[in-house]
């Protein structure tokens, strides 16, 4: 079972990053599958990777996109997303280093995190680009 499933209502109505919150939220599932299932810390440390990564590219093309059109929020923005980076990388290497196990609340933080953000804070973006031709 999914941690996350996408539905229209998470939609910002901007297709690039309704198209990249997507992707985000399949690495978060399997993630969270990989741990469910026990898979090996060389696995799972992939999937942790990959997503860190994407989140990378996925903030900097949001953040681009809100500079090039004027967000006002942008700062607002560009602070959750370095403190999403910043936590990610903090369970990464708590990890690697056997301080924690990926598991419960490593899930239930990235759930919470990924669907308040876009439900909330990116849902305010998309009315501002669309408004300014943005789609």
């Amino acid at each position: 079972m999914p941690l996350i499933t996408w539905s229209q209502d998470m939609s910002v109505g901007v297709q690039e990053m309704d198209f990249q919150h997507k992707g985000l939220i399949e690495i978060i599932n399997k993630l969270s599958d990989a741990m469910s299932q026990g898979k090996g810390a060389q696995e799972v440390g992939k999937i942790v990777d990959k997503m860190i990564l994407y989140a990378q590219r996925h903030f900097g093309a949001e953040e681009r996109l809100m500079s090039v059109n004027g967000y006002p929020q942008l700062a607002r923005q560009k602070a959750e997303h370095e403190a999403f980076l910043a936590k990610a990388n903090d369970f990464k290497k708590d990890y690697l280093a056997g301080k924690i196990a990926l598991s419960l609340p490593i899930s239930s933080f990235l759930k919470s995190w990924w669907t308040g953000h876009i439900l909330v804070e990116d849902k305010q973006y998309g009315p501002y680009l669309n408004g300014k031709g943005v789609r």
